[in-house]
């Protein structure tokens, strides 16, 4: 019997259509299929999840189906960790179609001991034809090893394996050693819905955040490659700014957690601010170009920008008037809540 080598974790809800797509493309997979298992934590679906769930099982030698009745992404990915029993666990959106190399390629790629996370190409499979906007950020947003879009998780760094920062292994397609994982106490809050949002943290990126303090590699592996699904519903100003807001408030979760407190409340008059700026190595010049960034930027990103400050606002005076608020964001960790 081969030894089994990955656990891929489907932390889903309510997608059936999709996650079959997904599971029928790890049948594909050049791996040997009883060299991985398949869990899927399935996050309080009510649509036909667990009978696809059951068909599938019959085809994988080694195949879990959890129901995690707990809202939130971090609870569905916790379930898959609890349960998985491969040394490196990959973590995949219910909505990926994975390229056959997938796991062979993340195989390869933690063949290096010093490798502690592995990532790859997340290419749109786009729902309907995007809008010329969306096709601009994607062609044009770039960062040192390619393009990527972050707002709708898709990264390109070409055909050449290289080391990569963490912070470009997004969730859709996120490997890691089970050990590392487990000394960094899992994942932060994520995928809360809209009512609970408040409860959002900064999910995977604190894991990625982790993975860099703790001095390991994150390598980028062309063949570790999915097809991410991106709906016509997310191809919207609506879209790309309510995914700006929810940042915000990853943003404000991951600074009270830095400073054990929400920000000052207190507002700081012009003039003390602007000699503060001068007095800390001459700041005001940096805000001189972000201000003439913010005069050429296009509609959309002054609007995207309005949002993600309202997100970031929005936390933080959550945590200034809720207690269990600022008592769940400074929680130690988030395994079993």
């Amino acid at each position: 019997m081969s030894e089994l080598h990955i656990s891929v974790i489907f932390p889903t809800r309510n997608r059936a259509s999709t996650l079959s797509k997904a599971l029928e493309s790890l049948l594909a997979q050049t791996m040997p299929l009883d060299r991985f298992e398949v869990i899927v934590a399935d996050n309080g679906s009510t649509d036909d999840t667990a009978e696809i769930c059951r068909n599938f099982s019959k085809q994988f030698p080694h195949f879990q189906y959890l129901f995690v009745a707990k809202p939130g992404l971090h609870q569905g990915r916790h379930a898959g960790m609890d349960a998985a029993g491969a040394p490196i666990l990959t973590f995949a959106d219910d909505d990926i179609v994975a390229f056959p190399s997938w796991l062979s390629g993340i195989s390869e790629a933690f063949q290096d001991p010093s490798v502690g996370l592995v990532g790859g190409k997340n290419l749109p499979q786009w729902e309907s034809n995007p809008p010329h906007w969306v096709w601009e950020k994607w062609f044009t947003s770039r960062v040192k090893w390619g393009q990527r879009l972050g707002e709708l998780s898709l990264i390109d760094f070409g055909s050449e394996i290289q080391e990569i920062d963490p912070y470009y292994v997004y969730g859709c397609n996120f490997s890691i050693r089970k050990s590392i994982l487990t000394d960094s106490k899992g994942f932060h809050p994520d995928g809360m819905p809209q009512d609970l949002i408040a409860y959002r943290g900064d999910g995977e990126s604190y894991v990625s955040g982790f993975v860099k303090r703790a001095g390991y590699k994150t390598l980028y592996h062309p063949d570790a490659s999915v097809y991410h699904l991106v709906p016509t519903s997310r191809m919207t100003e609506d879209y790309f700014c309510r995914r700006a807001f929810n940042q915000g408030v990853s943003d404000s979760f991951a600074s009270v957690r830095a400073r054990g407190c929400p920000d000052t409340h207190e507002p700081v008059p012009n003039w003390k601010r602007l000699l503060t700026k001068l007095w800390n190595n001459n700041i005001l010049r940096r805000d001189i170009i972000r201000l003439q960034e913010d005069l050429e930027a296009s509609e959309l990103d002054r609007s995207v920008k309005r949002s993600y400050r309202r997100g970031y606002l929005f936390h933080q005076e959550m945590c200034r008037e809720s207690s269990e608020i600022l008592q769940w964001t400074l929680r130690p960790h988030y395994l079993g809540s």
